[in-house]
Formats: C-alpha cells, sequence, structure tokens
C-alpha cells in the first residue's frame, strides 16, 4: 500500500484594498490641482504689479481702521460719552480721504483729538442752544448737519442732507415749512458750487425754493447764511470749492430781492482755521457755537449763559 499524502492547500494573503485605486486618487490629486492653482493666483497677482500695490493699500488702510475702531470703543467702554460724539466719529470717518495712507494716518490724529476735546466740552451750553432755537429750523447740507451730529441741536429743528443741493432736495424746504416755524436759517451752496458752473443759475434756483418755504410757512422769519469758504488746500484740490465768493455775491444780492437777512459766517474760519477738519471744507465741533451766535444775534436770539 502506497504512503499518499495529500499535498498541503497553500494560504494565499489577503489583499488590502487600494482606496486609491478605487477612487482614482482624488484626495492627493484634489490638494494637488489646488495648490497649482493657489499658485498660479499668486504668480498672477505679483506679476501685476498695479494689482499687487492696490491690495497692499487696501490691507494697509484695513489695518489703520480696524485699530481706530479698537481704540476708539475700547476708550468709549471706560467712560460714558455722548450718542452725538459717536455719530459725529463715524460721519467723520465717512468723510475721509482714502487716496494715500499717510493722509488717513492724519485724519485719524486729528479725529483723536477731536474726540478727547468734545469728551470735555460743556453740556451747558448745548442744552442752552436747545432752549434758544426751540421754534425755529436750520435747513442746509453736511457742514449744517454737524450742527446736530454734535449735539447743540435736536434733529427736529435740524434739516440736513449729505450732498444738499438746491437742484435736488427741494423737499427738505417744504418738510421745513410743514413745522411753520419761527424763525427759518438757510445755509444751501457748498455742493451746487460744484453743480453749477454760472452762480445766477444757482441763485435762481435758490429763490424759487425760498420763494415756495415763504408761500408755504409766511409768518416765518427768514435767514440766509453764506457759504463758508474752503481752505486753501481743498480749494487746490478741488478748483470749483474757490467759487465762494461769487457765490456769497450772488446770495446777499438774492436776500436783497427777498427782502430777508443775510448772514455772513466766512470770518469764522478766517478768524480760526483750526476749526477745519481735515477736507478742509466741513468743521470740528468748537466751529459750531460761533456760528450759532451768529445766527441768534442776528434773529435776536437770547441764549441764556
Amino acid at each position: 500500500m502506497n504512503n499518499f499524502r495529500r499535498p498541503r492547500k497553500q494560504k494565499i494573503p489577503k489583499r488590502k484594498p487600494d482606496r486609491s485605486r478605487r477612487t482614482g486618487n482624488t484626495a492627493s490629486g484634489g490638494r494637488t490641482s489646488r495648490i497649482d492653482s493657489f499658485g498660479i493666483l499668486v504668480q498672477d497677482i505679483f506679476s501685476d504689479r498695479t494689482k499687487l500695490l492696490h491690495i497692499i493699500i487696501a490691507l494697509i488702510v484695513t489695518a489703520f481702521l480696524i485699530s481706530f475702531l479698537f481704540h476708539l470703543f475700547a476708550r468709549n467702554s471706560k467712560a460714558e460719552i455722548a450718542g452725538d460724539n459717536v455719530d459725529k466719529n463715524i460721519k467723520s470717518v465717512e468723510r475721509f480721504d482714502y487716496s494715500n495712507v499717510s493722509t488717513i494716518e492724519e485724519q485719524i490724529d486729528e479725529l483723536n483729538a477731536s474726540s478727547k476735546k468734545d469728551s470735555s466740552s460743556s453740556t451747558t451750553d448745548k442744552a442752552a442752544y436747545q432752549k434758544a432755537f426751540k421754534g425755529c429750523i436750520i435747513l442746509g447740507d453736511s457742514v449744517t448737519e454737524g450742527i446736530s451730529a454734535y449735539g447743540y441741536l435736536s434733529d427736529d429743528i435740524v434739516f440736513s442732507k449729505i450732498g444738499a443741493s438746491v437742484a435736488t432736495d427741494s423737499s427738505l424746504f417744504e418738510k421745513a415749512a410743514a413745522l411753520y416755524p419761527s424763525k427759518a436759517f438757510f445755509a444751501m451752496g457748498m455742493n451746487d458750487m460744484g453743480n453749477y458752473s454760472d452762480p445766477k443759475d444757482f441763485i435762481k434756483q435758490y429763490k424759487k425754493c425760498l420763494k415756495q418755504f415763504m408761500k408755504d410757512s409766511p409768518k416765518s422769519e427768514v435767514y440766509v447764511c453764506s457759504i463758508s469758504k474752503p481752505s486753501d488746500n481743498a480749494i487746490a484740490k478741488k478748483s470749483w470749492l474757490g467759487k465762494s465768493e461769487k457765490f456769497n455775491k450772488q446770495i446777499k444780492s438774492m436776500c436783497k430781492s427777498l427782502d430777508v437777512t443775510y448772514i455772513d459766517v466766512t470770518g469764522i474760519f478766517k478768524n480760526h482755521p483750526d476749526l477745519y477738519e481735515g477736507d478742509g471744507i466741513h468743521a470740528k465741533s468748537a466751529y459750531y457755537p460761533y456760528w450759532l451766535d451768529m445766527m441768534a444775534k442776528a434773529a435776536d436770539i437770547k441764549i441764556d449763559s
């Protein structure tokens, strides 16, 4: 009998599934694709110097604003600051000239200095102005808006709008007339120097708005303020701002024809050039008591000291 042994079965090792093969190596391929795309984007940005410069400026401006806002809110959290000062800071930031980094830095420094000055000012004077001008209205553009933004008078007395023009904002006159104020003060023209090449065309529309106001509110005493003169630096940047003298001459003549009082406010900035905001057009908080006192004197309004 032959000794026959059955051959042993060979164990074949089990292969682990190749997930990368089954998935088409999607993970590594996707990463490689994204890296390549990012590299191409970076290469494209650095090859375009103008685009790179704009990105750098945008990053620097953003950093400045974040730093400014951080310090602003940090300071506000340690002391009670009136809401009008916060509104004023926001409006000042909106008016910033973002053409270059050094200009932005200067404007931030000026705003910080102005904020410190405002926070230490007395609110008694503001309450006195509010009482004195009760029943009156003051109408104008963003320069006029500072009266309410800085808290000297409330919004129900000040009718203003950034960029206001007699060509497009006759509705301001209509809303003001609807209150039938005892005395009405008007301060238009700053923006219109850029809208009208000929001051006579501006006067024609201004007179039309005033006549309609006087018809709607016949018992109101009307006073018209001159355009405050922009700074020399502002005029150098925007030549049309240099027309204030010609426009004011026409405004004064218009007041005579309408038999209303003309108030020349150009002396304020002339005597106090430090009261210009950074843009050379708008005014710091300390400007407004001078202006309000002028209007009060012209209209025989008594302000309690």
